[in-house]
């Protein structure tokens, strides 16, 4: 007998040894679990709220999650079930960076704390002008001081719009659409590719009435007025073009033989020397893949960098290249995603890719490659997810003009990002 109450007596002691190990485990939160499942993190997005769901779970009763964003009063969140497994909770959000922290607290005291970033830096800043009113995808566009100039594209019926849009960015006003004429000659084109230098907008590649154009265009932005500028050695659209220091590059690109139809992807780089106009275009150091609808930025130091786009046998590249002109081509670290038709923009050498398009449809990825990084980084999830939109950046602002939704829907919007 006396045997049987001394191990009933051990075991009490040792039950209660152990619920008082749980007990302290719960106090210093190591017990808690607490995550948010939506959204993303990092969102880009333009809404004003955005609902914060998640999960949580401890062995014991949990007393409360709240939500608080950046330095904002916490607010608790709303339990789908009483112990809080899934919970879920409708905030503000600010302009900028919001900082958003789920803090779970059980009966004992015990805490945990999760955080997410949302990034509301997307507004609309306009309709696209009146000429356009169901929307346009695939214009291309640059940016001269605070305006931004787009040219082409196809609208829904799929015809092709040949006027030049001027949009500035101070007043968020269209001005009058510019007709592509130089003297008494209409000049359309379709498919070409716009760049800025010094006060001019460059028009380059692309067709003229279904035929590839045989001169290229310049537009003088303070008088108004066209001329002609040197034609490119290589016929091609779905090019790029980059202004490095005083020279014009047309990078890659696609042919289409329009008497047969054969579809040429190009690796072919022609180089235009603004300080030499006389020596008219001359051919560079070919890229190593051939490439078209393919994103191009240039880094402060003159380094040209391309990434993604489509190619033979319909594939669509995550490779990457860069360039300078003593060096040539060579290799640079692959985008994670392949993608063609998204945006590029540098901000301070930091190179960010948005959007695109894949054989599953838009993409509503962000990537990111920091200039002292070995290759591109998540950087988040956008909720204005466009392919083929027009492009241009205007200091810390990416401009995303026209463009293709993910339900197949043209934006009839300009979208600023704000960095």
């Amino acid at each position: 007998m006396l045997k049987l109450l001394w191990i009933l007596f051990f075991l009490s002691a040792c039950s209660g040894s152990f619920e008082s190990d749980f007990r302290e485990i719960d106090n210093t939160g190591r017990e808690l679990t607490v995550s948010i499942t939506s959204p993303e993190d990092t969102l880009f997005t333009g809404d004003e709220s955005a609902l914060i769901k998640g999960t949580a779970y401890d062995l014991y009763q949990i007393r409360s999650v709240v939500i608080q964003n950046n330095q904002n009063a916490p607010t608790l969140a709303t339990a789908k079930w009483k112990d809080y497994r899934d919970w879920e909770k409708s905030i503000n959000l600010e302009d900028g960076t919001n900082q958003v922290c789920a803090e779970v607290e059980n009966d004992t005291g015990g805490k945990r704390k999760t955080c997410i970033r949302i990034e509301k830096r997307i507004r609309t800043k306009a309709s696209l002008p009146l000429e356009i009113t169901d929307g346009i995808k695939a214009p291309s566009c640059t940016a001269v001081e605070a305006k931004i100039y787009c040219l082409g594209g196809t609208l829904p019926d799929l015809s092709g719009y040949s006027e030049m849009i001027i949009f500035n960015t101070v007043s968020n006003e269209w001005e009058a659409p510019v007709v592509l004429q130089v003297g008494s000659v209409s000049e359309p084109r379709q498919y070409a590719v716009l760049a800025a230098f010094e006060s001019k907008v460059y028009v380059v590649g692309g067709t003229k009435n279904q035929n590839y154009a045989v001169q290229n265009l310049v537009y003088d932005t303070v008088s108004g007025i066209w001329n002609y500028f040197p034609v490119l050695n290589q016929p091609r659209g779905g090019h790029q073009l980059a202004v490095v220091n005083n020279s014009l590059y047309a990078v890659g690109g696609v042919f289409i033989n329009l008497a047969n139809s054969d579809i040429s992807f190009l690796t072919s780089v022609e180089k235009y020397d603004f300080s030499n106009p006389g020596s008219g275009w001359q051919i560079a150091a070919p890229m190593q893949s051939p490439r078209a609808g393919f994103h191009l930025w240039v880094k402060t130091s003159g380094q040209i960098v391309v990434s993604g786009g489509f190619t033979t046998d319909s594939r669509i590249l995550s490779s990457s290249e860069s360039y300078n002109e003593i060096e040539g081509w060579s290799a640079f670290p692959s985008i994670q995603t392949p993608r063609f038709w998204g945006c590029g923009f540098n901000l301070s050498d930091s190179l960010y890719l948005f959007g695109g398009l894949d054989f599953e449809g838009n993409l509503l990825s962000v990537e990111k490659y920091y200039s002292d990084s070995e290759g591109w980084e998540k950087a988040g999830v956008e909720t204005s997810s466009l392919k083929e939109a027009g492009c241009a950046s205007i200091g810390k602002s990416l401009y995303f003009v026209g463009g293709v939704d993910a339900s197949g829907n043209y934006s009839k919007k300009v979208l600023e990002y704000r960095f």
